[in-house]
């Protein structure tokens, strides 16, 4: 009898074109589902996948066995969507979200949801940003927002959000002491811990220098929010990031300032699939996430 679970885990070496990559995915160690693959193979008495320098590939018969695969898969992904949407009385929408939007920017988008009196129950999955497009491609979620395009899969509707403006951040009171704002050229001369992000801060920051001839003091990048945060509370840096965590960043004692430049915002992308059956979640997540 043809397992499903050998299925899945087929299309998922294929879609990813690596058993690794393929595993972490899945979350199952790769030679149990280098096992899995083998025991298909044998059920459909056929080579299925090959080796290729750019990956592992499906055979003609592997093609054969994707496209019924794939049709088992949607049917099983509708079933569910059908009995999940028969649970709850509200509107039930699931987002896989990136998680310093899930964290400072969904809660915003959900108290004005409600403010307004819309009803809408909302599953959330965090992943980070290039884990996100498995969700959809798997049909776990209705949608993603992200902050790295680059990771949006092709083929899908795309909503640029703008999340936030940007701050200075510091554990010193003078930074905003007869300050309004800062520039970032003004910032050249700080001890800084920047968040690398799609805004590019810290290449916009070396650009600066280069133009000035100031090099900048990037003692620490990184692209997590909380490391950068917790550098400068303990005054080993000035931090520059999105204006949305400053709730994060007040409640650990750090001043903030805003930064003034011209197209310097932290952005977003809503991806819905295009696929008119599921438009009516579609439109909850346009209506949830802001979307005009």
């Amino acid at each position: 009898m043809m397992e499903w679970s050998r299925l899945r885990y087929f299309l998922g070496v294929i879609r990813h074109g690596s058993l690794s990559r393929a595993a972490r995915v899945l979350r199952i160690s790769q030679p149990s589902l280098s096992v899995q693959i083998r025991l298909l193979e044998d059920q459909m008495e056929e080579k299925l996948l090959i080796r290729t320098p750019r990956g592992i590939r499906p055979t003609a018969a592997g093609l054969l066995v994707k496209s019924r695969a794939e049709r088992i898969e949607r049917e099983f992904q509708d079933l569910h969507e059908d009995l999940r949407l028969e649970r709850f009385e509200e509107p039930t929408v699931r987002l896989g979200v990136q998680p310093l939007l899930a964290a400072c920017f969904l809660p915003i988008r959900l108290e004005a949801a409600r403010k307004l009196g819309e009803k809408i129950r909302v599953e959330i999955i965090e992943r980070a940003n290039a884990l996100l497009p498995d969700l959809l491609h798997q049909r776990e979620v209705d949608g993603v927002l992200m902050t790295r395009t680059q990771f949006a899969p092709p083929g899908m509707e795309m909503h640029n959000l703008t999340v936030s403006g940007y701050a200075v951040f510091s554990r010193q009171s003078s930074l905003i002491r007869g300050r309004k704002s800062w520039r970032l050229i003004e910032l050249l001369d700080r001890p800084l811990v920047i968040f690398r992000d799609p805004a590019g801060i810290d290449q916009r920051l070396l650009d600066l220098g280069q133009k000035t001839g100031v090099r900048p003091k990037i003692l620490f990048s990184s692209d997590q929010i909380l490391s950068v945060i917790e550098l400068a509370v303990r005054g080993l840096g000035w931090a520059v990031l999105p204006r949305l965590v400053s709730g994060m960043a007040r409640a650990r004692g750090l001043v903030s300032a805003p930064l003034r430049e011209p197209d310097l915002s932290c952005q977003a992308v809503l991806v819905l699939p295009k696929n008119p059956s599921r438009e009516p979640t579609s439109s909850l997540l346009r209506q949830l996430c802001g979307v005009v």
